[in-house]
């Protein structure tokens, strides 16, 4: 097992925890969990700002939809494109601005 495997998000906003739809991404999730290879995100944003490389865990949930993880965040991806991320710290973050 040489190398990752990478996965382009398509220009995911890791903020919005609204369901977006990102043409062929359960394809390609599909595709780097059955390289069974380490795994790379890239082509996220946080809060409009490009944020990667980010590296991930994709694995089957029981339902069909994949989950992947990203430290505190999960990124639940279904059959029809459509992704929803969520934060595992929920409400517990401050948003700490420049001089704090």
């Amino acid at each position: 097992m040489n190398g990752y495997a990478i996965i382009d998000c398509d220009g995911l906003e890791l903020t919005d925890s609204t369901k977006q739809t990102l043409t062929g991404i359960f394809a390609r999730a599909n595709e780097v969990y059955n390289t069974g290879k380490p795994c790379i995100a890239y082509n996220c944003t946080w809060e409009g700002y490009k944020i990667s490389p980010i590296s991930i865990m994709v694995n089957p949930r029981p339902n069909g939809n994949y989950i992947a993880t990203a430290s505190t965040l999960q990124l639940e991806i279904d059959p029809q494109d459509g992704v929803t991320v969520i934060n595992m710290l929920g409400n517990q973050t401050k948003k700490i601005s420049k001089g704090e």
